[in-house]
């Protein structure tokens, strides 16, 4: 169960820090023919519903960071992730069927018209969103390790009240454990 836990970590991981790389590079390739030479443009994510994609990104991102500084086990931490993925893939999927960038209106003269076309970081956002959303399901339907203990290097801490093979520390320097021993 603990590797489940910590390969999920680390595959969310990798998926927040692709996603967030995405929402940095273009997102579609304006091409525009007027009457000249071709011209090309492109476009970031910033704009449009790629703003829901990368808000998803920036809070992927904290879910990261704050996994690393409290590796313990936490829902709102795991609620917030499954919300980063969720604007991932709804930002990602609004970019792609509405499209970013619409310039001028009406029909273009022949030959002076405009093509957009979707670039891969749009796909690579979505698909970490997916992938995202994927992780938070899975840590929602395994069972919450004791005390947090799942993420912790070098096994399972103990619940309070419990004590392990030598007693608690508290009773050792107390002398408990030779009253125990009689």
């Amino acid at each position: 169960m603990r590797r489940l836990d910590s390969s999920r970590a680390v595959v969310e991981t990798v998926a927040a820090v692709a996603a967030a790389a995405a929402c940095l590079l273009p997102w579609e390739r304006l091409e525009a023919r007027p009457s000249g030479p071709p011209s090309t443009t492109w476009v970031g994510a910033f704009h449009g519903a790629g703003i829901a994609a990368c808000l998803g990104a920036g809070i992927a991102l904290l879910t990261v960071s704050h996994r690393a500084w409290r590796p313990s086990a936490s829902r709102l931490r795991e609620a917030g992730s499954a919300l980063a993925a969720t604007l991932l893939i709804i930002g990602a999927a609004a970019f792609t069927t509405l499209g970013g960038v619409r310039p001028g209106s009406g029909q273009p003269a022949p030959g002076q018209g405009y093509t957009v076309s979707v670039q891969p970081p749009l796909l690579i956002a979505g698909i970490a969103g997916a992938v995202m959303l994927l992780c938070a399901v899975i840590a929602a339907w395994l069972p919450p390790s004791p005390s947090g203990a799942g993420d912790v290097p070098g096994g399972q801490l103990l619940a309070v009240g419990e004590a392990g093979a030598g007693g608690l520390l508290g009773d050792r320097e107390q002398g408990v454990d030779e009253e125990r021993a009689e």
